[in-house]
């Protein structure tokens, strides 16, 4: 009888055990996977930029800039073109920007489907694009806001940069921007740039005034200064080879003043906003002096 009792007080153990197991593996699941996708084994890592299946061998897409999930489809922006993924079928489908955009190579493409238009899509995958590029389908409600500000210029809160849409070039990283007086203006550590809406002109103007050290409540170093110095210059590079290909029209400017008094100001309460808003910077470090005064020293 005592053998019987202990027999069944393990069975009962070990299904109560399995029940547990069961509910752990559930309860981890829902709390690591991402559940932004009507489709479960889709998922997206910010901190790479990757969309990814796991029933998918390969990435889906990489550099990804803004995600839109409609009608079990996921229409995404990277830097190398304009994807769709159907979520039933695993067709993954690229248009690329131009032939000279490069795809990644572990990206899992469905056979033949790369396309150079997207007139050569279906008519409702166009009607949807349209609506995208037009700005009338905003971008999926659980990622940060991604939108086209006025084609070809795209603003991803998911990358914090901004893409011309017609051939993927990149214009700049921001921190903080404003659309105003027909204007695109942004600022970053180091940099201050402006689209102009109307006539797609892009001004920039490249400034150690504006490294992040200036404002550290840690004490600068040489070595950290010099790292920050190297990546604004490659930056400035960059900037230069999209001139000289004719991929953007960018004007390089030279000081703070060649913008003018309207736009400074605006310039001024961006990286006002810019400073404040991050604990470990200081907006003291400039010891009261105006920002616009600052930066025309």
């Amino acid at each position: 009888m005592g053998k019987k009792w202990i027999m069944k007080y393990i069975k009962i153990l070990f299904v109560i055990s399995s029940l547990c197991l069961v509910f752990f593996i559930l309860i981890v699941n829902y709390l690591f996977s991402d559940n932004r996708f009507n489709t479960p084994e889709i998922y997206y890592d910010i901190e790479e930029n990757v969309l990814n299946s796991s029933k998918s061998k390969g990435v889906i897409a990489r550099d990804v800039y803004g995600i839109y999930e409609i009608a079990n489809k996921i229409f995404y922006i990277t830097s190398y073109g304009y994807g769709i993924y159907n979520e039933q079928t695993y067709e993954n489908n690229i248009v690329r920007y131009t032939n000279e955009n490069t795809i990644p190579t572990d990206v899992k493409l469905t056979l033949n489907r790369v396309y150079s238009s997207i007139e050569q899509l279906d008519s409702s995958e166009q009607d949807i694009w349209s609506k995208i590029l037009n700005n009338e389908i905003k971008s999926q409600d659980k990622f940060p806001d991604c939108y086209v500000v006025k084609y070809p210029f795209y603003l991803s809160a998911l990358q914090h940069k901004i893409l011309k849409l017609d051939n993927g070039a990149l214009i700049g990283h921001y921190r903080e921007f404003s659309i105003q007086n027909k204007a695109l203006y942004f600022v970053d550590f180091g940099t201050i740039g402006k689209i102009d809406l109307e006539t797609n002109q892009v001004y920039k103007l490249y400034t150690s005034k504006l490294l992040i050290s200036n404002f550290s409540k840690v004490p600068k170093s040489d070595g950290f200064d010099n790292y920050l110095l190297d990546v604004l210059e490659k930056e400035r590079v960059k900037d230069k080879d999209l001139l000289d290909n004719h991929t953007v029209n960018i004007l390089f400017l030279n000081n703070f003043s060649d913008f003018n008094r309207m736009d400074q100001e605006i310039f001024s309460l961006l990286i006002d906003k810019m400073i404040r808003t991050r604990k470990a910077l200081d907006i003291e470090k400039l010891n009261n002096i105006p920002i616009v005064e600052y930066l025309n020293e």
